[in-house]
């Protein structure tokens, strides 16, 4: 994990329980010139939150909307493949697998 940091802004770092689990220390890297410094972390504590409870308030009897797909002519099919083509090599979208 990379984390990156602004200069002379302070900010919170929310590490979540899945990575303290994990990990047994973090060591955080600012690339600057001076030695390092060994200062304990003050007021660390492991916040302990319950998952909210998702689509709490559906009925039994609700079912999900499915809807057919789109579909686009030859010519706009063509475009589409491109944009995505160029999108991916952009590195602005990536590829994905989903059921």
């Amino acid at each position: 994990m990379t984390l990156g940091a602004l200069r002379s802004l302070c900010s919170d770092v929310i590490l979540g329980q899945d990575f303290m689990e994990l990990h047994s220390e973090a060591n955080f890297k600012t690339g600057g010139a001076e030695r390092p410094l060994n200062i304990p972390v003050c007021c660390l504590a492991v916040a302990k939150v319950n998952p909210p409870r998702l689509f709490k308030f559906l009925s039994s009897d609700c079912h999900p909307i499915t809807i057919p797909t789109r579909k686009h002519n030859a010519e706009d099919t063509k475009i589409i493949e491109q944009e995505v083509k160029e999108l991916l090599k952009a590195g602005v979208i990536e590829e994905a697998s989903t059921p």
